[in-house]
């Protein structure tokens, strides 16, 4: 399941539907495609989920680009994380939509545990605020294509020496962790009951 040898491979794994738009990632590839197709062909982009078909669809534009794409349907939660280990970055979609500014997937930790280089494009917000803390040059907002772009194209002019694994700060990952969330609830719980 490792990608070839020279290539980066891009993962992201559950539902493309209309809260997590692809468009700003193809459009950004199809960009890089036309201005390096050398680059572009060292790009595995690896989808592992459900798609609507109005994001088959634009994913499916690039087939006609340099670039490979894997899409997989639904499959289980070990298949899934063994493509995010397998991955040389892991990609994080939130579209620009009222009320996205709140909204932090459960993936995001997940991606955070697994210590790979993360492309976010996420709007301002919970989501682009944890990312940018673990991966401060990652972060996009969807209408920052020519940065996305330039994100890909850094990796992958370094693909041969990119690292395996990012270290990640254990100490700042425990309070995401499900036991540090649930000892702040019933910290929140219990001053609401004692002051009653």
């Amino acid at each position: 399941m490792r990608p070839e040898r020279g290539t980066f491979r891009l993962v992201y794994t559950g539902t493309l539907w209309n809260l997590t738009d692809i468009d700003p990632l193809v459009r950004s590839i199809e960009h890089l495609d036309t201005v390096h197709p050398e680059l572009s062909s060292r790009l595995e982009l690896v989808c592992v989920g459900r798609k609507t078909p109005e994001q088959l669809a634009v994913l499916n534009r690039l087939r006609t680009t340099s670039t490979r794409l894997v899409s997989i349907d639904y499959c289980d939660h070990s298949t899934a994380l063994q493509w995010l280990h397998s991955a040389s970055g892991l990609c994080l979609l939130l579209s620009n939509v009222p009320g996205a500014d709140r909204v932090v997937p459960a993936k995001l930790f997940e991606y955070l545990a697994v210590r790979k280089d993360l492309l976010s494009i996420c709007p301002a917000g919970e989501t682009a605020d944890i990312a940018r803390r673990f991966f401060p040059h990652g972060q996009f907002a969807p209408s920052q294509l020519l940065q996305i772009g330039d994100w890909l194209q850094q990796r992958l002019i370094k693909v041969e020496t990119a690292s395996a694994e990012l270290p990640v700060d254990d100490n700042a990952l425990r309070e995401f962790s499900r036991e540090s969330q649930t000892e702040r609830l019933a910290k929140v719980l219990n001053s609401l009951v004692a002051s009653r």
